[in-house]
């Protein structure tokens, strides 16, 4: 087998291509994943329950900027967005190509567990990831 490389350069690129240049196929938004989600630990995307209902919507993700092969991005759900009166349990996120749920044509980057919380309108979550190309 033949060894490959594949430069950091070209590493930073791969991450503006998948995440910065804001076209309708990069991995912009934030999704939130309810009591049934287990996408993160049975790596099946169909697995990824993602919350509906009381305002919610996905979050755009805001990157921090891309440094040696690592990308930084945050999701902001404020307060108003899903808010139920009694909360919901919060267990996954999902990195996702689209900003409302279309099934059949949108593609999830990543899933990842989260701190179990129960979302109401008085708490805002913040999510922060590392995306590190090796």
């Amino acid at each position: 087998m033949y060894k490959k490389y594949i430069t950091p350069e070209g590493k930073d690129q791969m991450l503006k291509l998948a995440f910065r240049n804001n076209e309708n196929d990069t991995f912009n938004y934030l999704a939130l994943g309810g009591d049934n989600s287990q996408a993160a630990t049975s790596q099946v995307s169909q697995n990824f329950q993602e919350i509906s209902g009381d305002n919610y919507q996905r979050v755009a993700l805001e990157n921090e900027g891309i440094q040696n092969q690592s990308i930084t991005l945050t999701g902001i759900f404020e307060d108003t967005n899903f808010n139920p009166s009694n909360g919901r349990l919060i267990k996954e996120i999902g990195i996702v190509n689209s900003s409302t749920p279309k099934r059949g044509s949108e593609v999830f980057f990543a899933f990842a567990e989260v701190p179990e919380i129960y979302k109401n309108s008085n708490i805002s979550l913040k999510y922060t990831m590392i995306i590190t190309l090796l």
